[in-house]
């Protein structure tokens, strides 16, 4: 079951998304306002999916970034980082992290889409066969946090000029997306 964490002190981000994954199934999602609930939050509930924003209060979202890192829970946990400022100055800061995906603020639903749709589709398989566990984690292979999106029959992730293509056909054929679904 996908657990997810909002942690993001604008009340209407936090409603956007969580209306977003409620469209997309996942009905078990908890918010967060700032950092102290969040980092509460991760040591009492089973998460699996946090969206992130940087710049929240006492502490902001990158100290969270480092206790998750320190406590070694980034392993397990797949972290959406969402932000008004994605610069490439801050996408350097964050290459460390195996991150899961951007989410720009303003929302765009296309982007949130592109990030948050074949994550969650391979984290609902990871529930059923352990083995999607490692398309999931491929991301920790990289320097830094891949582009992941979906273009044309392919799930393509990108990162440093270089790119890794899965073909949808393919991945529905050993069952991990169910063919015209991602």
């Amino acid at each position: 079951m996908i657990q997810a964490l909002i942690a993001d002190d604008s009340a209407i981000m936090r409603k956007i998304i969580r209306t977003n994954l409620e469209k997309i199934g996942i009905s078990h999602i908890e918010e967060s306002r700032n950092g102290e609930e969040t980092v509460t939050m991760l040591r009492g509930e089973r998460i699996n999916l946090l969206f992130l924003d940087l710049n929240m209060p006492e502490p902001n979202g990158f100290e969270i970034l480092k206790r998750l890192e320190y406590a070694d829970v980034l392993k397990s946990l797949n972290v959406i980082i969402i932000s008004s400022e994605l610069t490439p100055a801050l996408c350097e800061q964050l290459r460390s992290y195996p991150l899961g995906g951007f989410i720009p603020k303003p929302f765009d639903i296309r982007v949130f889409n592109e990030v948050v749709l074949p994550l969650v589709a391979l984290l609902s398989r990871e529930q059923e066969d352990p083995r999607a566990n490692n398309i999931i984690h491929l991301r920790a292979l990289f320097s830094a946090p891949p582009e992941i999106y979906i273009e044309h029959e392919d799930i393509v992730i990108e990162q440093g000029g270089k790119s890794v293509r899965f073909s949808l056909a393919l991945l529905a054929e050993h069952g991990i997306f169910s063919e015209g679904k991602a």
